[in-house]
């Protein structure tokens, strides 16, 4: 079994990332452009609600397994690695099939409470889609587990560019959102069948058997104290303000809000995500190896390495954020702009905390992230019913930044007070933050000299390359 160092992970899971990222991104463009504000509101809204639905599919078993894989691989246990996966995957089977029958029935319901009658033709065709979807959540996370992020990387530029011109083919054929939801249909029967055959022609340990009542008791319970995490943290991370905003404001202004939502975490997953996504992995095999002081180093060091990337994307994407939104996606969703920097900048904030976070969850205190959860949860609830139905999708976003800081920072503070044997790296993380300010403001004075797409280009290269000189 070969488990890569974690440079070269990293590497791997930035180019899986990247590749992902870099056609969604090129898929959003196209659909923002094609659609425009009240299609991609349609679609927008229906996708959130099949993104939450998702989460009762998976149960919280894709980060079980790769937990637990990583953490009995580094107890060269591979055997009990492959039947963790088996089980999980049967395990996620039959939760699709549930689900898929409950929203296929429920959808006209659904519909019918929002009062949008479209709604319940997308989410017919999405349920159909939610046993592959899960399969694939599953393989993915089994790879992940083994860190063999190579393979997911390989895997992703087959998918990726698929998808994408299934999805350009059908908007050019017929611009109706109907289509998207049949492509991103196809595109997960593909990928779980891929990833299946992958798994099994690379003969990684799939083992045909029971689980051991030990190891199957630890699973339910660590899965299941998950899933309610991953539950609240869908309604932190996944604009849990779209099931307000739905129902107060009209398509567009989901449409504006869900861009520039999605366009500031695309940018904060790229670079900070290439790290923070093998941060569980490599933290839980430190733990079953039983190497503390390990574990407490990767989390010092990858908070500063991650404060290191965070800050100075943060910073210029604020400073030259409506340049970025009109050049993209059209002086249309110019509102979009002021959306797309506040959370840019509440997303630094938790990108940052995700060292903390990977922390508890490696060490087993995933009780500890639930209590954060519940406390942000309930702050997003109170808010989205004063803010959201007054000021709409800028109500909406300021309801995220108060939420995501919060359980940021709560997180941050938690670890640091009650398992770390030395001080959150403050000065160093001022140093960053001044230094970020200082190019994205150099870069916002040199943007009115250079108009375009082609001089937003230019800005951005002379941010990356101001960034290390002003820091050194």
């Amino acid at each position: 079994m070969i488990i890569k160092n974690p440079i070269e992970t990293t590497f791997y899971n930035f180019l899986f990332r990247g590749s992902g990222l870099f056609f969604g991104f090129i898929t959003s463009i196209v659909i923002a452009r094609l659609l425009g504000p009240e299609k991609l509101g349609e679609y927008s809204l229906a996708f959130w609600i099949l993104t939450i639905v998702g989460y009762f599919v998976n149960l919280g078993l894709p980060t079980t397994v790769t937990k637990y894989i990583s953490e009995y691989s580094g107890k060269k246990d591979y055997v009990s690695a492959g039947n963790i996966l088996r089980n999980c995957s049967r395990w996620v089977f039959w939760a699709g099939i549930l689900v898929t029958l409950l929203l296929f029935f429920t959808s006209p319901i659904i519909a019918g409470l929002y009062h949008k009658p479209y709604l319940s033709l997308y989410l017919r065709i999405g349920a159909l889609g939610m046993i592959p979807m899960g399969l694939l959540a599953i393989y993915m996370a089994g790879f992940s587990g083994f860190l063999r992020y190579d393979l997911i990387a390989f895997l992703t530029f087959i998918l990726s560019p698929l998808t994408f011109l299934l999805l350009l083919l059908a908007l050019v054929l017929k611009k109706d959102v109907e289509y998207l939801f049949w492509v991103s249909f196809i595109s997960n029967l593909l990928g779980a069948f891929l990833y299946y055959e992958f798994y099994h022609s690379k003969k990684y340990p799939y083992v045909k058997e029971g689980l051991p009542s030990e190891l199957k008791s630890k699973l339910i319970n660590y899965s299941q104290s998950i899933f309610v995490i991953l539950l609240l943290e869908a309604f932190l991370w996944e604009r849990f303000e779209l099931l307000f905003l739905g129902a107060y404001s009209n398509e567009s202004q989901v449409a504006f809000y869900n861009l520039g939502f999605n366009l500031a975490n695309k940018v904060i997953l790229l670079l900070p995500g290439a790290l923070t996504g093998v941060l569980l992995p490599i933290m839980s095999e430190a733990y079953g190896g039983g190497e503390k002081e390990r574990l407490m180093n990767i989390h010092y060091n990858s908070t500063r390495y991650l404060a290191l990337i965070a800050f100075p994307l943060c910073a210029g994407g604020i400073f030259l954020a409506p340049r970025i939104i009109t050049s993209i996606y059209g002086a249309e969703y110019l509102p979009s702009a002021l959306i797309f920097a506040i959370v840019l900048l509440a997303g630094t904030v938790g990108s940052v905390s995700t060292a903390s976070s990977s922390f508890l969850y490696s060490v087993e205190r995933q009780k500890v992230i639930l209590r954060f959860y519940i406390l942000a949860v309930l702050l997003k609830l109170t808010l989205n019913l004063f803010l959201t139905r007054k000021y709409q999708a800028i109500g909406a976003v300021w309801v995220n930044f108060s939420a995501q800081v919060f359980f940021g920072v709560g997180v941050i503070v938690y670890v640091y007070a009650f398992f770390l044997k030395r001080k959150f790296p403050l000065i160093p993380a001022l140093k960053i933050g001044l230094t970020s300010f200082i190019m994205g403001f150099v870069v916002y004075l040199l943007s009115s000299f250079l108009p375009g797409v082609f001089g937003l280009i230019v800005c951005i290269l002379l941010g990356v390359i101001l960034y290390p000189i002003i820091l050194a």
